[in-house]
């Protein structure tokens, strides 16, 4: 039952995601609810934030030589049926697979990730949150996500803020 509360929310990850594709900016406004807190935002595929219809979210862009943003990478919060936190890492195309995902909130250990799947906006990592990982995402001010691009020799190492987190979750439903 756990992984079928976990492949739902793999799903509605991918609707929020995906769906800004499908319908134009101004549709989107009116039928999604938005509110940001600090480096986080609750996102909701309803116009009212309902339970198993929002995450909180924080997407890391990086730009090319000429300017142009893609997304690096996105975290996203969510709730699986009963309450029970998930964390999800969508991360781009073209990783090493194999090695998965490690995260490290703060100075604290680290907590290794296997990719769950790839669909055309990138690969997904997916874990149940513990009590001491909500605790320190709420309380820590950065983590260090890393993963291993397809044929490098190390890691590449990226820090995500942690400030909003705490506020964020106050108000997922």
């Amino acid at each position: 039952m756990r992984f079928k509360g976990l492949r739902v929310c793999c799903l509605v990850t991918f609707l929020l995601v995906a769906g800004s594709f499908f319908q134009s900016e101004a549709q989107a406004k009116d039928e999604e609810y938005r509110k940001v807190f600090d480096n986080w935002t609750l996102a909701c595929t309803e116009a009212k934030p309902v339970a198993g219809k929002c995450q909180i979210i924080q997407a890391r862009d990086i730009k090319n030589e000429k300017g142009v943003s893609s997304r690096l990478l996105q975290l996203s919060v969510g709730r699986l049926e009963g309450g029970k936190l998930y964390l999800n890492l969508l991360l781009p195309l073209g990783l090493d697979l194999r090695s998965g995902v490690a995260l490290k909130i703060g100075e604290g250990a680290q907590t290794n990730m296997p990719f769950t799947t790839c669909m055309a906006n990138g690969c997904q990592a997916l874990v149940a949150m513990s009590d001491l990982m909500i605790t320190d995402f709420k309380k820590v001010k950065v983590a260090t996500v890393g993963f291993r691009p397809w044929n490098a020799k190390q890691a590449a190492q990226f820090q995500i803020p942690l400030p909003g987190f705490a506020e964020a979750l106050a108000v997922l439903p």
